[in-house]
């Protein structure tokens, strides 16, 4: 039994694609020209970066969801790191936190 065929619906990702060239664009500003002894920097640099990683990441797999799982995971890392607490170990139990949630959600 043949399905119907369904209404495919193009998105426009001339947008989004614009916002991360943004978004890369400021992180790489932030990242060579802001020195990090000022206050809100570390957190700033943190914002950025996730937003960045979300917008790309999610733009490679052509799922935001997968795209937000993958930056929390780079950004939860990088934080680890600043208070350097960050190793191997923490980066695959994240890794490891991660995967079964997408499979999880995957899933339902």
């Amino acid at each position: 039994m043949l399905k119907p065929r369904q209404k495919i619906i193009r998105k426009n990702f001339v947008a989004t694609f614009l916002l991360t060239f943004l978004l890369w664009t400021i992180w790489a500003i932030l990242f060579f020209f802001t020195p990090p002894e000022y206050f809100l920097t570390p957190l700033v640099f943190l914002l950025i970066s996730f937003l960045a990683i979300l917008f790309t990441f999610a733009l490679l797999f052509a799922n935001t969801r997968r795209g937000l799982l993958v930056a929390l995971g780079a950004v939860a890392f990088m934080a680890l790191r600043y208070y350097e607490i960050g190793n191997y170990l923490n980066l695959l139990l994240l890794a490891g936190v991660l995967l079964s949630l997408e499979y999880y959600l995957s899933n339902n």
